[in-house]
């Protein structure tokens, strides 16, 4: 077990979660927090690498010229999936 100290504005954050039954207990408000942290530490070092990789193709003289027509393309393509069933991919569609 490990003792924490947390700020008055954090610990009053946490006793109206608890109030409100958004969790059981201040521990399960930490885990959840921590647990999010960790996700959020996990999908910025995802999206790091995907960035590298565009930077190192952008070096290599690897682009795409962005027009009205590559617009139309992407987006023929998108409806496409959307119609086919696909799920939109969450980095692309907010």
């Amino acid at each position: 077990m490990m003792l924490v100290k947390i700020d008055k504005k954090t610990e009053a954050t946490i006793a109206q979660m608890v109030h409100d039954g958004d969790v059981r207990d201040a521990s399960e408000a930490v885990e959840i927090a921590v647990s999010r942290l960790a996700e959020m530490n996990r999908r910025r070092a995802e999206l790091e690498a995907a960035l590298k990789i565009g930077i190192d193709q952008l070096d290599r003289g690897e682009r795409v010229e962005v027009g009205p027509d590559f617009v139309k393309s992407v987006m023929a393509r998108a409806r496409a999936k959307v119609a086919a069933g696909e799920q939109p991919n969450p980095d692309v569609l907010p």
